[in-house]
Parts: structure tokens; C-alpha cells; sequence
């Protein structure tokens, strides 16, 4: 993966996977790393995914209030 470029995991695995560049980013939480991995089991072929914030509150274990601030973070990455 290059820096830079975005990363679409599409069909390569079922599950949450966080690529080692995103894992090793210290501009990014652990929670908004785990945001991504599930971000990324949403995505399609194109790389776009549109689960709500309460969906990703519950399958995440966290409060809505936290995901709206992990995507800010994520979109600023």
C-alpha cells in the first residue's frame, strides 16, 4: 500500500483487518483504528461504505457521541 493512496480491502477477507500502516500511525486512536476496520468490511469495490453512526455505536460497544468525534478524526487523517 503507498502512502497516501487509499487502501481498499474489498473481497480480500472476511472479518476486521487493520493494515500495519494504520495500525503503526500514532495520529490515530486505537478506537478510530477498530472504526476503520469496520468501515472497511461496509466498503464496496469503490471504497465507499454508508453504515450509520448508531450501527457502528452498537456493533462497536461505544456511544454515538464517540463515533461522530472517531470519523472527524478519521476524515482529518
Amino acid at each position: 500500500m503507498e502512502i497516501g493512496r487509499p487502501f481498499n480491502p474489498f473481497g480480500l477477507f472476511i472479518g476486521s483487518f487493520i493494515p500495519n500502516v494504520i495500525m503503526k500511525d500514532r495520529n490515530i486512536s486505537s478506537t478510530s483504528k477498530l472504526c476503520w476496520a469496520r468501515l472497511a468490511q461496509y466498503a464496496g469495490k469503490d471504497g465507499k461504505c454508508y453504515p450509520s453512526q448508531e450501527t457502528l455505536a452498537e456493533e462497536l460497544g461505544i456511544s454515538k457521541m464517540q463515533v461522530i468525534r472517531i470519523l472527524d478524526e478519521l476524515e482529518k487523517v
